[in-house]
């Protein structure tokens, strides 16, 4: 199914910040559990926050497919810069978190001094921010060289769409109907109280029981697959971030005792 703008929000982008972290996060725990053999064990665990760059580079890419085809479908509509200076910053500070954080276990489970894990984060930060600068600037360029395509046509298109338009006379008028499943989850979704209801119910039967929606009409929505499904899973995944977070400060309370 094609993506919509609405499916790069600003929650999604933030799930797919949080899901990365934490991928990269367990993946370096199941490293740090055997002995370094090599400094190249060290070196290819601090580059392990690449899949973070490699997944908002995606996300960035297909938000700005997104943009052209409503830019093509309307040429006045305003878009956002989905290359935009604020979401690199952001990606910039959780590349350094994530980063702090697997220097943190490497000290705990490698044993390894402060001064080497510092010089390794240094040349680590280095590398990834200048790899963030490079995907950007590729991104951005692309962009902008498509949207003067798109500034160029838009007079054709804004013809092309009077040609087609529908006679008012013509219009047949609008029947009044009950509102949809897809209707009644997005009523949910763009409210806090219903977000807190959805959070509160928490699974497929549960929504659909809010809504007196089967199962199946829920499951089968776009705002379940795009916007509530995601939601619950990022949910979870910071549930399971946090009890990690638990475990290791219990842990390092331990080790202090």
């Amino acid at each position: 199914m094609e993506k919509q703008l609405a499916d790069f929000c600003e929650i999604e982008w933030q799930r797919m910040l949080d899901a990365t972290s934490l991928e990269v996060v367990l993946e370096a725990n199941a490293i740090v559990s055997a002995p370094a053999e090599t400094v190249e064990a060290v070196i290819t665990l601090f580059r392990l926050p690449r899949a973070l760059i490699k997944e908002a580079t995606a996300f960035a890419r297909e938000n700005a497919e997104a943009c052209l085809r409503s830019r093509h479908d309307v040429p006045s509509m305003t878009v956002v810069d989905p290359w935009d200076a604020r979401r690199r910053a952001m990606l910039e500070e959780r590349v350094c978190l994530v980063l702090d954080r697997l220097v943190r276990l490497t000290e705990r489970h490698w044993g390894l001094p402060k001064e080497a894990t510092a010089f390794s984060r240094y040349n680590a930060t280095t590398d990834l921010l200048r790899e963030v600068a490079s995907k950007w600037e590729q991104g951005q360029l692309a962009y902008h060289q498509a949207l003067q395509k798109c500034d160029t046509n838009a007079n054709q298109v804004d013809r092309l769409i009077q040609k087609t338009e529908v006679p008012t006379s013509r219009k047949r008028p609008l029947q009044k109907r009950g509102d949809t499943t897809e209707e009644r989850l997005r009523g949910l979704l763009n409210t806090q109280d219903g977000v807190r209801s959805i959070l509160a119910a928490g699974t497929v039967d549960g929504v659909a029981s809010l809504i007196h929606r089967s199962h199946g009409s829920v499951a089968g929505s776009v705002a379940w697959k795009m916007e509530i499904k995601p939601l619950l899973e990022r949910l979870k995944a910071e549930r399971v971030y946090a009890r990690l977070e638990c475990e290791e400060r219990r842990r390092d309370r331990h080790q202090t005792d």
